[in-house]
């Protein structure tokens, strides 16, 4: 069984250099991230921001996958892969203010709990 110290050590050493990195300088995919995050926080509602922030998720999942494949630890190989997943499941999300297009119809309710009008006349 290992020791705290001795899963600390295997959690956090960098397998290149043999020190401890928990933090590291930040790579290319991570410097857009945030110059894209920027952006897209700054700018008003457009076009622009909508493609900074389509463009900072695209180069988050980026960072995430490079972090999976080549992490200098498994504490940067599980960030990587939380992020992705992360990525992944908020794009599954359905998309606030538009419809849904596969929502079954019949027997709906509205917000307040009643049926549909469409629902009532079937």
């Amino acid at each position: 069984m290992m020791s705290l110290r001795d899963s600390f050590e295997w959690m956090f050493r960098n397998r290149q250099s043999g020190g401890i990195t928990i933090g590291q300088q930040p790579n290319l995919a991570f410097r857009i991230f945030a110059v894209t995050t920027a952006v897209g926080v700054l700018m008003p509602r457009g076009r622009v921001r909508t493609a900074a922030a389509e463009l900072a998720v695209g180069v988050l999942a980026w960072w995430a996958g490079d972090e999976i494949v080549r992490g200098v630890n498994p504490y940067r190989r599980i960030g990587g892969a939380a992020v992705l997943g992360w990525v992944v499941l908020s794009g599954m999300r359905r998309p606030r203010g538009r419809p849904d297009r596969f929502a079954p119809r019949l027997g709906s309710t509205t917000r307040r709990g009643r049926r549909s009008v469409r629902a009532r006349r079937r």
